[in-house]
This record gives C-alpha cells, structure tokens and sequence, in this order.
C-alpha cells in the first residue's frame, strides 16, 4: 500500500487506523475521509488540535465526514485498496 518506513510512529499508528475505520465499516476502497477521521478522533488528534486553533468547528467536521462514509459502498472481503485521491495523498 505505502512506504511505511517513511513515516513517523505517530502517521504508521494514523494509517493502521485509518485500515481499521476503513473495515469497521466494510468499505474496500480507502478515501481520504477515512484518513481524516483517523487524524481527528482520539487519540491520534494531531490534526484536531491545528483545525481547533483555526476555528474550524471540528464537531461539525466530525459529522459531515461520517455523513460521507455512509455513502461508500460496503462489501465483505479481506481486500483494501486505496482511491486515486488517497493514493496522491500518499505519494507526496
């Protein structure tokens, strides 16, 4: 999926939550909301604490991006592959 070696301990624990939010929900492919929501929520808050101090309401961020997820198509399987959007993300 990605270099993890290129990563600090705090962004490989943001990525494995990332997977795991992904396959809480059966989503196969990974989007960047799921990489979002893992940056925000307890503990891996490290985004949360930047958009706090921009005023950006993160309760409202919270939601609109669950909202998003209930969107992506769910399915049953072992096999997770990221979206083009999440692959740029990564090949930054």
């Amino acid at each position: 999926m990605t270099q993890a070696h290129r990563y600090t301990a705090q962004s490989e624990e943001a990525l494995a939550k990332m997977l795991t939010i992904a396959q809480e929900r059966h989503h196969q492919i990974i989007q960047p909301a799921h990489l979002l929501t893992a940056l925000i929520t307890p503990p891996h808050r490290s985004i949360a604490f930047l958009l706090e101090q921009l005023e950006i309401a993160l309760p409202l961020l919270q939601e609109r991006t669950e909202a998003l997820m209930k969107g992506y198509a769910k399915v049953e399987g072992e096999t997770w592959e990221l979206n083009e959007t999440a692959a740029k993300i990564f090949q930054a």
